[in-house]
This record gives C-alpha cells, structure tokens and sequence, in this order.
C-alpha cells in the first residue's frame, strides 16, 4: 500500500480532531491590531501564500473561506487565523504565524477569537491536526478547546 501511496505523492497520517468547550472561558489581550474579514473579503489576503493552515485559498466548493482574522504590527502581517466552511454547522479553523513572531501568543489571540466569531455565528468551530503537532495541541487547549476524536487520513 505505501508503494501505491507513493506513486502518486501521498501518505497517511493520524490526526487528532478538537472542539472548543464553551464552558471555560478565556480573555485574549492583544498586542497588535486586528482584522476581520467575512466572505468575499477574504480574497484581499490570497496573494500572501504563507498560511496555508489558516486559508483554503478559496470562495468556492466544500472547503471555501467563511473568516480569517489577521493580526498586523506596523501594517505587516504576523499571524492569521481562518475558517472554511466544510460542513453547514462545523466549520474548520486553522492559524498561521510568521516564524518571528512565534511563541509570543499570537497563535492563541487569533484562535480565540476567530473561535468566538464562528460560535457567535451558531456553527461549532473545530480543528484537526497531525498527531505530532504538539505545537498546535498545546495552543488549542491554552484557549479551551479539548480531544473530540482521532482520524487517519490522506496527507
């Protein structure tokens, strides 16, 4: 199977699903500006390639931008987080964050947010993540999210 997987440039992967529980609450304080920006809106940020984990990169099909929430310093890009909308009521959420910028919080301000955003909306926000993005796990749960389930998928 993996020799088939190979040929044609893909391989499995275990991921690890996460909702928000709405019952812990949280208080983001940030120290950068922000912005939202709602459906057609978002294509104003598709020339910038650097958050793939935020963007589908797209207004269209299953997978199409529903919000993205960037944050900026001095006019400049520094982190962003984004929802598509895969399902009606569950949308999945994502974030990106320039590598200078890391391990400041950012990832957490925009994934609060863009949380409280999508369940202000009524839709469940969720996210899902390879199992070895302890990274990515540790911001999720630091802004009330926890385990939901485990997939292996396509990568």
């Amino acid at each position: 199977m993996a020799i088939e997987l190979e040929k044609h440039n893909k391989s499995i992967g275990l991921y690890e699903a996460f909702v928000p529980d709405i019952t812990v609450k949280r208080q983001v304080n940030p120290d950068f500006d922000i912005v939202t920006y709602w459906g057609d809106d978002i294509a104003k940020l598709y020339d910038d390639k650097r958050f793939g984990n935020a963007l589908s990169y797209t207004l269209e099909g299953k997978k199409a931008d529903a919000v993205a929430v960037a944050g900026y310093i001095n006019g400049e890009i520094i982190g962003m987080a984004g929802a598509s909308r895969n399902y009606e009521k569950m949308w999945c959420m994502g974030y990106d964050v320039v590598p200078e910028h890391r391990n400041k919080g950012v990832a957490a301000t925009l994934g609060k947010i863009i949380t409280d955003l999508i369940i202000d909306k009524g839709i469940v926000p969720y996210s899902t993540l390879a199992w070895s993005n302890i990274a990515s796990k540790n911001t999720l749960i630091s802004i009330g999210y926890k385990s939901a389930w485990t997939a292996i998928g396509e990568q």
